[in-house]
C-alpha cells in the first residue's frame, strides 16, 4: 500500500519520498549527504535548515534527528526551466471523477527524465488546480491519443479494477512505410510475393508478456499471415524468447 504524501503537490509536481535506513550514519542529514551530496550538498544542509525536509507526520527534520526516529522523508525537488513543448492537449471530458484529454505527440503523461512540467499530468493539475489528479494508464511519449486521469481518490479504486480485469480496450493506429510491390513483368514468373502487401486495412498483432518472479518481458508475436482477421478472431502465436 502506498505511503500517502505529508506534502501536497506543487506547481503540479508530488514531493520526492526517500526511504531511510535503520543505522549507519548519525543522522538523517548524514545519509542524504551520502547519498546525494556530490550533486548539491549546500542545498542538502539549506533544506534541513530551513525545516522543508519532513517526516511522514509532517514534522520537521532538523540537521540533528538521529537517523532511525522515522522510517521515511519527503522534501520538494528543486525542477529546473523548462522550455515549453509546442504542443498542446486538447480536453475531451471532465466530471468529478474523470478527466480525459487527448495527448499530442511528444508530450510526455508523466515526470520523467528531464520532462516534469511539460508532461501532460502536471500541465492538467496546473490548469485544472486538481492536485489530487492521477492518470490511470499512460501512453509513450511519442504516442497521441486518448488518456483518462482520475479526478477523485474515492472512485479511483474501481477505475483501476476496470484495467486490471481488462474491461478497458485499446486501439493502437500506425503510419509505416512498406516497400513497394514491383510490378508482375519484375517478379517474374514464380517469384514469391509478400503476404501483407496489397491487404488493407491491415491489422498487424503482438503484445509484451511478463511472467511473475522473471525479471525480463518477451515480446509475443503474432505472424503476418494473421494479419487483416477480424478483432477477436482466434489466431495461433509463437512464443519468442528474445528480450524485450
Amino acid at each position: 500500500m502506498a505511503v500517502p504524501s505529508p506534502l501536497p503537490p506543487r506547481n503540479g509536481v508530488n514531493a520526492t519520498r526517500l526511504r531511510l535506513p535503520a543505522s549507519g550514519w548519525p543522522t538523517a542529514q548524514d545519509y542524504v549527504l551520502h547519498r546525494f551530496g556530490h550533486v548539491d550538498p549546500e542545498g542538502i544542509r539549506a533544506r534541513f535548515a530551513r525545516g522543508e525536509v519532513v517526516a511522514a507526520d509532517g514534522t520537521a527534520l532538523t540537521p540533528t534527528t538521529p537517523l532511525g526516529v522515522h522510517d521515511d522523508l519527503w522534501y520538494y525537488r528543486d525542477v529546473p526551466d523548462e522550455t515549453p513543448l509546442p504542443v498542446t492537449h486538447t480536453l475531451l471530458h471532465r466530471d468529478e471523477h474523470l478527466v480525459v484529454i487527448h495527448k499530442p505527440h511528444f508530450l510526455p503523461t508523466t515526470p520523467g527524465g528531464r520532462f516534469v512540467q511539460e508532461t501532460a499530468l502536471v500541465r492538467l493539475r496546473n490548469e485544472l488546480g486538481l492536485d489530487d489528479l492521477v492518470p490511470l494508464h499512460r501512453l509513450d511519449r511519442a504516442t497521441a491519443g486518448v488518456v483518462m486521469f482520475s479526478a477523485n481518490p474515492a472512485t479511483r479504486g474501481a477505475y483501476h479494477l476496470l484495467f486490471e480485469r481488462r474491461a478497458v480496450a485499446k486501439t493502437y493506429e500506425a503510419v509505416v512505410l512498406l516497400p513497394e510491390a514491383p510490378d508482375d513483368g519484375a517478379r517474374g514468373p514464380g517469384a514469391p510475393t509478400d503476404p501483407v502487401l496489397g491487404r488493407f486495412p491491415l491489422t498487424v498483432r503482438s503484445r509484451i508478456r511478463k511472467d511473475k518472479g522473471v525479471l525480463r518481458s518477451v515480446v509475443e508475436e503474432i505472424p503476418p499471415a494473421a494479419s487483416g482477421r477480424r478483432a477477436g478472431a482466434p489466431v495461433r502465436t509463437r512464443r519468442s524468447n528474445r528480450p524485450h
